[in-house]
């Protein structure tokens, strides 16, 4: 709190950058600051979990025979595709960002989406290496493709939600 004396100046020092902020302004970009390392930190997870079951999830499909493959395959591809339908419809600017439980359930949300979307991913492009193993790189590059504009896409829906 300020210091005031009847015949002096203010006592405290202030950083006149601050002075010319709106209050607004500054909870603004606090808030905005805290959901960027919420989405940053949900993403580094996601990256590590499925990094880590990437091998467990080779050595299960590896034991499929090779016959079904294409049923493998069938079923990813589907699932696949809705998974990316909820990643794309789901938005934040229609969550209420500031309410810290609906702002969980937004975050909760993407990182199922995004999680079924990057085993979805591995799943294919593991059963593809099995099947037909010089489509590896192919199939791993569109991978990447894929998880990388869908983690794109959750950010840039993340900067246009109302804060």
């Amino acid at each position: 709190m300020a210091l005031y004396n009847v015949y002096s100046r203010r006592t405290d020092v202030l950083n006149t950058k601050d002075l010319y902020k709106k209050p607004d302004e500054i909870s603004l970009m606090d808030a905005r600051k805290t959901l960027i390392i919420e989405n940053i930190s949900k993403n580094i997870v996601l990256i590590i979990l499925l990094a880590l079951l990437f091998k467990p999830l080779q050595n299960v499909l590896s034991e499929a025979s090779l016959a079904d493959a294409g049923s493998i395959l069938s079923f990813a591809s589907l699932t696949l595709v809705a998974a990316l339908f909820g990643n794309f419809a789901f938005t934040y600017e229609f969550s209420n960002v500031k309410n810290k439980a609906e702002r969980l359930l937004a975050h909760s949300t993407t990182f199922l989406l995004m999680l079924a979307v990057g085993l979805l991913l591995e799943t294919s492009t593991i059963v593809i290496s099995i099947r037909v193993n010089s489509l590896l790189p192919l199939a791993t590059l569109i991978s990447a493709i894929v998880y990388s504009a869908s983690v794109l896409y959750d950010f840039w829906d993340l900067l246009r939600a109302k804060i």
